[in-house]
């Protein structure tokens, strides 16, 4: 129908949404409730976050502190949050620190921040870090938190952090956002 008269018509129809296509409901049940369970263990984790005391799990990739100001930490609940599936470290010696963090649909867990560790564990052909600014890690753990599958740290002359990721559940493509000092 036409708009009346001295309005003018601002309303354009949303394009038709294409259902979400997933190959078993089941492989998403354990995402969702990781996504519920993400502020939980956020706010449950934040005191111990990167302290000499918060809880390593037995078998853990990294199950003692990595030394330096602060460690990253990765903990995963199972679906009550009553009990905790593993915790592991993620550090080296310098201050580590994570921000965000994804799971794509095989249940492996992305995490993204910074680090100046000199020894900050990487893999996929990066050198050590050579300076203590600070510089962007991206990590894929395991589902059991026992084995690193890759890291990768990046960035410039200057302070890069990593703040933001997403993985897309099509490709187990990564992106990630952040910030520069230049």
């Amino acid at each position: 129908a036409p708009a009346p008269t001295g309005h003018p018509t601002t309303h354009r129809p949303r394009p038709k949404e294409e259902p979400m296509r997933t190959t078993s409901l089941t492989r998403l049940d354990p995402i969702r409730e990781v996504a519920t369970l993400q502020r939980e263990v956020d706010r449950a984790l934040r005191d111990m976050m990167g302290t000499p005391s918060a809880p390593a799990t037995a078998g853990a990739w990294q199950v003692t502190y990595g030394g330096g100001v602060a460690d990253a930490f990765v903990a995963k609940l199972d679906a009550e949050a009553s009990a905790l599936v593993f915790a592991t470290y993620l550090g080296g010696e310098g201050y580590d620190s994570a921000n965000d963090i994804a799971v794509d649909l095989d249940l492996n867990t992305y995490v993204v921040g910074y680090t100046n560790a000199p020894d900050f564990p990487h893999t996929m052909g990066t050198e050590a870090l050579q300076s203590l600014r600070k510089t962007v890690f991206l990590t894929k753990l395991d589902p059991t938190g026992s084995e690193i599958m890759w890291t990768t740290l990046f960035g410039g002359r200057n302070n890069e952090i990593g703040l933001g990721i997403a993985v897309s559940w099509a490709d187990e493509s990564v992106v990630i956002c952040g910030e520069t000092s230049g």
